[in-house]
């Protein structure tokens, strides 16, 4: 008779299984921005390797309501009682977004917060861009942290966000019913001119 495996043992599975979920996920988002290089490469190529225009936009805005892959560190979709979607970020406390923007001029990030959750504002976001630590500004008016400017970029390439929460918490701790680790809460995220 075969004994069914321990609680403990399960346990153990069940995060390997979502440890190896997320990896694939990250490599699925890494092979279609190397498919991006590739079809870029290949009209950069086509135009005698010279880009007369960027085929990129001049602003990156991404709402909380637009697909963003798993594995990035972010939640579901939800939707505050105006009607606003947002996202939380999590489990873990990075969120990484790759955003294909023209970057032939200065520009500025921008995340519109929800919440900061259990950090609060006077907590510092770490915003990390394209490896580069930046500090973010808290704009109370807006509900908006701000970095930047990043600098001009004369290639084609992705530019990466990651955004760090200062503390995760988790809604059980107060005796919720919502088990997730939770970072902040964003509704969009966006690159425009500095």
């Amino acid at each position: 008779m075969t004994k069914a495996p321990s609680k403990k043992s399960q346990d153990e599975l069940a995060l390997r299984l979502a440890t190896l979920e997320r990896e694939v996920a990250r490599l699925q988002s890494q092979m279609a921005m190397l498919m991006d290089l590739e079809r870029l490469r290949d009209g950069i190529l086509a135009q005698g390797g010279e880009v007369v225009d960027s085929p990129l936009s001049p602003v990156a805005l991404l709402q909380a309501s637009e697909f963003i892959e798993a594995g990035s560190g972010f939640h579901f979709l939800e939707y505050g009682e105006d009607g606003t979607p947002y996202r939380w970020t999590g489990p873990d406390p990075e969120a990484r977004l790759v955003f294909w923007v023209d970057r032939s001029r200065l520009l500025r990030l921008q995340v519109r917060v929800r919440s900061f959750g259990a950090g609060g504002p006077e907590r510092p976001v770490v915003v990390t861009i394209d490896g580069q630590p930046y500090p973010a500004r808290l704009v109370p008016q807006a509900s908006a942290l701000v970095a930047g400017p990043l600098p001009v970029l004369n290639a084609i390439r992705p530019t990466e966000v990651v955004l760090r929460s200062p503390v995760m918490f988790s809604p059980a701790q107060d005796g919720g019913s919502d088990e997730r680790l939770l970072g902040m809460a964003i509704s969009h995220i966006e690159l425009v001119p500095a």
